[in-house]
């Protein structure tokens, strides 16, 4: 008989913030919209290669986490381009984003750390 293999089942975003928000201090900074959306794969991606432009083996079903090494780096880009790859990513229909090291975005793809 062949070994078993442990499933994760999916879940909402909302869950994942109820669930997590408090231990992992996470702050909704945006409005309350795409709770509905499901997490299926249960590791977290780190967008770096995303964001330089490169999409092919991208971990869309994941949430997405920008650390201060992504943060960096799209810093250095040109508002255009940075506006472009984020635009990008986010196209993807991702869970949802996660920005760390208290890290704020505006809608014009500029971030400002608190």
């Amino acid at each position: 008989m062949p070994p078993r293999v442990k499933t994760v089942a999916s879940i909402t975003i909302e869950k994942f913030y109820e669930s997590h928000a408090a231990a992992l201090g996470l702050v909704l900074l945006g409005e309350r919209v795409g709770f509905d959306r499901l997490i299926s794969e249960p590791a977290m991606n780190r967008p770096g290669l995303a964001l330089a432009g490169f999409f092919s083996y991208f971990a869309k079903k994941r949430v997405q986490v920008l650390g201060y090494s992504e943060l960096s780096y799209l810093r250095k880009l040109p508002n255009e381009m940075r506006v472009d790859r984020f635009s990008r990513m986010c196209d993807r229909d991702i869970p949802c984003l996660v920005v760390a090291r208290n890290a704020a975005l505006d809608p014009g793809g500029n971030f400002s750390f608190r």
